[in-house]
């Protein structure tokens, strides 16, 4: 998105040192304590709920992190609270205070770390082979598509029964999400903006005005109800212009945002 503001808003996911990043969304946290340092000095860092006015045609950034990755409290807030800097932490709900993954990095661990006898998934009508890691990366973003469109419940079946069908591993600590404790923590941070980002982390632009407005009211409900005050921003799920409709931003707006 182009603006004449001389605001750029940066948008993060996680924050740690992972065996794999299919998805291109984990910076190491070495590289991202470096991102701080050249924000501080080159920047002036803006909140995302207040007004974003600059001084002497200065440059702002506002930075953000989507879903609620267990990194945000462990790796990101310490990181935050050194350098001074405020940040926006956009929550999905749904796999808060639970071992669940994503349904992205389900994918990722159904496929990677399948049954080493399983040279290919059968998926939507295709045979998709899953030899080597070049393979493997390319059936997660041939599948990847297929599963956004999904309602979520078709979702969750789809991955139950892939890994039937592979024998992949058990889900990976390292991709939970923020316990209800470390939401709270979080939000205690005088650095720290708490925001929603849904419940299932589906494309609105996909839902009935019923579905959206689930996603959208019941996951602020929660937010405010484990942080204990009120939330007043919020980020579509996958952000692009095709993934939220103009229904979306009024459901949006009427509860709250």
């Amino acid at each position: 998105y182009i603006s004449d503001n001389n605001v750029s808003v940066l948008c993060y996911h996680r924050v740690a040192d992972v065996p794999l990043d299919t998805w291109k969304i984990n910076v190491r946290k070495e590289l991202f304590e470096q991102h701080l340092k050249y924000y501080k000095e080159n920047y002036t860092v803006l909140r995302s709920e207040t007004e974003w006015t600059l001084k002497n045609n200065s440059r702002g950034v506002v930075l953000t992190f989507d879903d609620g990755y267990e990194d945000a409290y462990t790796n990101i807030l310490p990181l935050l609270e050194k350098y001074e800097i405020p940040a926006t932490f956009f929550i999905c709900v749904g796999n808060l205070n639970t071992d669940k993954e994503f349904w992205w990095d389900e994918l990722e661990r159904i496929i990677f770390y399948a049954n080493k006898n399983k040279k290919n998934i059968e998926a939507f009508g295709e045979n998709i082979p899953i030899r080597s890691y070049e393979e493997k990366e390319k059936a997660c973003y041939r599948i990847h598509p297929i599963l956004k469109s999904m309602d979520y419940k078709e979702r969750d079946k789809w991955l139950i029964d892939a890994c039937f069908q592979l024998g992949c591993e058990k889900k990976r600590s390292s991709c939970h999400s923020l316990s209800y404790n470390q939401l709270k923590e979080l939000a205690k941070s005088e650095f720290v903006t708490i925001g929603g980002h849904t419940i299932t982390h589906s494309c609105l632009a996909n839902e009935s005005y019923e579905k959206q407005k689930w996603e959208i009211e019941e996951s602020k409900k929660e937010i405010e109800n484990i942080i204990g005050k009120e939330i007043e921003v919020f980020s579509y799920p996958f952000g692009q212009r095709d993934d939220f409709t103009e229904e979306t931003v009024e459901i949006a707006k009427s509860v709250g945002y």
